[in-house]
């Protein structure tokens, strides 16, 4: 075990344990050796990569592309009375860090995080031995996405000077780095979401506190949601929650130029939808005037484009920044507030039953409000649209329950998973990555030894339709005239 401080001010740990007491980790972390054989470095390799989202795992920050951030019990392996039995096994040290802020992801027993030091490490997940850092020299706080290429597998990830990285899982070699956004205050919090060949990475900034400054010229950040391409890092497009760039409002009281519209910045890893081939994320609030319709809201963009294709606004004309709590409010808008933000994913879910998925987003940070909106179809307009409805909002003490009066959404059978599979020529590996669902669980429904969850259901059919299945009634599949179109016979 690597050499740990003894102080928890100078050096974070990451704690291979469930429900740790503070106490509990402080004399845990100074019960560890205080050296290490070979720096903390593992003596060997580890085991094989081979197709390791088909194995236990937890993969970026909401598991899957719907962000459910479920872990159905096959890949948890851990029932429920085995928590209160959960001891510390090891402690990891981030040198000279004061915090842990990136969220880890395990796959094939490794263990990939990030870290407030500007490094991100890939640890054994059994014994916290170091088999590969990275130096990214600013922090990384987005959690890592594994995905497959070509000769091999590839780690994603954001830092806090808007770049993002693909770095090779074994060796940590990397493989490239593409800034996608240039002004200097943006940054990268939330994950990477990898759908296919496609990273779609959200974008933030620190702005709101720059804005603070009486001499700052507040302020002409907007976030944007970003599709890079995830085999060399090329941008495909760029989607921005403002459409209008900042332009000059007047001069603050210091007598310094201000701007805007500004914010809505997306904290947050985004959401797939592969039915309707849409990108859900959600914002933040404005930093400047005037305030806009996006902020606070959630945004539905194009897959293939980057066009904005509806919106839903929660809280309406909240701008707000760090001026407004100081004593010189030079830059604090005149909406003074309220600082509201959605800070986590949107989740996309299937009701009880099968009915339509429901994109669902958790609660607005300060207002402690969770709300529920329905996925429309292509039908919905920029603005959402009469089918973009708030399906159900629960603030305070109300408990109202969920209220859907939509189709019964038809489950996927057995037999029309082989033979989507067989039409797209994918393999059980191929399908366990696009669906992220584990090859065995595959199997145990293409035999028909065990139905799958109806999360782990949807999220098979999601992805047959994301590449151009269409199901039909009495057990059948065909694929889009625009892909089969494409593609040569099957050999007879």
């Amino acid at each position: 075990m690597m050499a740990l401080h003894s102080r928890l001010t100078t050096t974070m740990f990451v704690l291979a344990c469930a429900l740790c007491a503070p106490g509990l980790i402080r004399a845990r972390a100074q019960e560890v050796t205080p050296a290490s054989e070979n720096g903390g470095k593992c003596p060997t390799a580890g085991a094989p990569f081979v197709d390791p989202l088909s194995a236990p795992h937890w993969n970026g920050w909401g598991v899957d592309s719907s962000q459910h951030r479920f872990q159905p019990s096959v890949m948890a392996q851990l029932a429920p009375d085995d928590v209160p039995r959960l001891k510390v096994k090891w402690a990891f040290g981030y040198p000279g860090a004061v915090r842990a802020f990136a969220q880890p992801t395990i796959a094939a027993g490794r263990l990939f995080v990030g870290s407030q030091n500007g490094k991100v490490y890939s640890l054994d997940s059994g014994s916290g031995c170091i088999y590969w850092e990275f130096n990214v020299e600013k922090p990384v706080r987005s959690a890592i996405v594994i995905g497959h290429r070509a000769d091999g597998w590839s780690v994603y990830f954001g830092d806090f000077s808007a770049h993002v990285y693909a770095v090779d899982a074994i060796t940590g070699r990397d493989l490239w780095k593409t800034r996608i956004e240039d002004h200097p205050a943006a940054r990268i919090t939330g994950s990477p979401t990898l759908v296919g060949a496609t990273l779609f990475v959200p974008v933030s900034s620190s702005e709101e506190g720059t804005g603070a400054n009486p001499t700052y010229p507040c302020c002409s950040f907007r976030g944007s949601l970003v599709a890079v391409e995830a085999s060399t890092g090329k941008l495909q497009w760029k989607g921005y929650t403002i459409v209008q760039e900042a332009k000059s409002t007047g001069t603050n009281s210091a007598g310094v130029e201000m701007m805007g519209p500004s914010g809505a910045a997306i904290w947050s890893s985004p959401t797939f939808d592969g039915v309707t081939r849409r990108v859900y994320v959600t914002t933040g609030d404005n930093y400047s005037d005037p305030p806009t319709n996006t902020s606070d809201a959630i945004l539905a963009f194009d897959a293939e484009s980057g066009e904005l294709v509806w919106s839903r606004q929660t809280t309406t004309g909240d701008a707000y920044n760090l001026a407004c709590v100081r004593s010189e409010r030079a830059n604090c808008p005149q909406a003074d507030g309220p600082d509201y933000d959605f800070g986590s994913s949107a989740v996309l879910t299937v009701l009880p039953g099968g009915l339509r998925p429901t994109a669902l987003w958790p609660e607005d940070l300060l207002a402690s409000t969770p709300y529920a909106l329905n996925a429309p179809g292509p039908s919905a307009g920029p603005s959402g649209g009469p089918s973009v409805r708030l399906t159900w909002q629960n603030q305070g003490k109300r408990h109202p329950s969920p209220r859907s009066r939509r189709t019964p959404r038809t489950m996927i059978s057995a037999s029309q998973c082989r033979c989507a599979r067989t039409l797209l020529r994918w393999s059980v590996s191929k399908l366990s990555s696009a669906a992220s669902v584990s090859g065995s669980e595959i199997d145990d429904f293409e035999l028909e030894r065990r139905q799958p969850s109806a999360i782990t259901a949807d999220a098979i059919r999601r992805a047959f339709e994301g590449a151009g299945v269409v199901f039909l009634p009495k057990d059948d599949v065909q694929l889009r005239s625009d892909v089969s179109a494409a593609r040569s016979p099957l050999p007879q």
